[in-house]
């Protein structure tokens, strides 16, 4: 998560900037005042025009991925935020997609929403340069043209692209089959990112002319490819690591403990031997609150002995949340800044918290069931061993 800075969040979406972002913002705003000083402007001018156009092209990125976020919440799909990054901009789901009809329409929206901004410029422009207005008819033209590129490139038939979660929700509508679905787009886009890089391997070696976009399209085409088969890895981790919830995750590996009146000079002494980088605070056997690593490395010795966890620990309210009955692959997503989460369940009508799982938990789940194969039902039994210093099953 170091990689992304949050600037912001609109309607309660965080709205962040992945590094790659930098590159590509700069490289926009040098192929607008290039393509500006070519037509005939003055270099000064032609800066001005290039940061209004770049800031207007990321603000129609932005707008892309909010079409799609907010119609997944009004689909009751959970949106954890936006990311904008080398290759344009992505929205982050933290629950699943219950309906292709559902998945159909939140992806649609999105090269729909280009498409009305490309009118929209395409307006602007017009009776921009009918009222004399040259600077801004030349820059509303371009951002129209680059919309409707931006809009028709993203209906493409191939996963990750719009288009191609679309053809998965009508896949998925015909066959009733969201995994077939999703490995059909996912192959469907490595296909065409194979026909993308073959196009730029062609103008980069017979257009010299046009050898940059042919570089352009190589790249392209390879996180295309990238991407696909990280969604056909996911559906595969997915499938074997189907059928285990975190309430067993919570049977089969505890989470070490402290209690609240544990000073912090002793968790440091219980981290720097341990395995693991979270430990879990708990008040009268129920978890208060988890303790990260990160936390007392940052506090100076002298002011550890005789100070209690409580007061640095991260309270179990501020975590996000889980249910003990959601599979694995639901907390995955849900663990949002590599934070841990709360496990709950519900009793006589109440929410109650049944403990806390830490991002190593699961990542050595998933470690693990790559290397020896999907669980099988009969291991539920196995766990470590109750014992001091561990949260007792069910989180008592």
């Amino acid at each position: 998560m170091g990689n992304r800075i949050t600037i912001g969040s609109i309607a309660g979406i965080e709205v962040r900037i992945h590094r790659s972002w930098v590159l590509i913002a700069l490289l926009i705003g040098w192929s607008f005042w290039n393509r500006f000083v070519l037509v005939g402007y003055a270099p000064t001018p032609a800066v001005a025009m290039a940061v209004v156009g770049a800031t207007l092209f990321f603000l129609s990125v932005l707008v892309h991925e909010f079409a799609h976020a907010l119609e997944a919440q009004h689909r009751g799909v959970e949106v954890s935020g936006i990311t904008l990054f080398l290759f344009g901009g992505v929205t982050e789901m933290s629950s699943d997609i219950r309906r292709p009809r559902d998945e159909f329409a939140l992806t649609a929206i999105g090269p729909f929403s280009s498409l009305v901004l490309a009118a929209i410029f395409g307006l602007v422009a017009f009776y921009s340069g009918l009222a004399g207005l040259e600077l801004v008819a030349q820059v509303a033209g371009l951002l129209g043209w680059i919309n409707l590129a931006l809009g028709l490139f993203n209906l493409l038939p191939g996963a990750p692209l719009d288009g191609g979660r679309i053809l998965r929700a009508l896949v998925w509508w015909v066959t009733g089959d969201r995994q077939r679905a999703v490995r059909f787009a996912a192959r469907t886009g490595q296909l065409l990112a194979a026909l993308i890089i073959s196009f730029g391997i062609v103008q980069l070696l017979f257009v010299p002319a046009a050898a940059l976009g042919g570089v352009w399209l190589i790249v392209i085409g390879g996180f295309l490819a990238f991407a696909a088969q990280s969604e056909i890895a996911q559906l595969a981790l997915d499938e074997k690591l189907g059928g285990l919830t975190v309430g067993e995750l919570l049977q089969r590996d505890e989470l070490m403990t402290l209690t609240a009146d544990t000073d912090v000079a002793t968790a440091v002494e219980q981290l720097r031997v341990g395995p693991e980088s979270t430990v879990a605070i708990t008040r009268d056997g129920r978890a208060v609150g988890v303790l990260l690593i990160d936390h007392v490395a940052r506090l100076p010795a002298d002011q550890r002995a005789g100070r209690p966890v409580t007061e640095v620990m991260l309270p179990v309210e501020e975590l996000p949340s889980v249910d003990r009955d959601a599979e694995i692959t639901e907390a995955l997503r849900e663990m949002a800044g590599a934070r841990p989460l709360a496990v709950t369940s519900r009793e006589e009508g109440r929410e109650r918290i049944d403990g806390v799982v830490a991002p190593e938990q699961l990542e050595r789940v998933v470690r693990r069931t790559l290397q020896l194969g999907e669980p099988q039902a009969t291991a539920t039994s196995v766990g470590r061993p109750d014992a001091p210093g561990h949260l007792p099953r069910g989180g008592g």
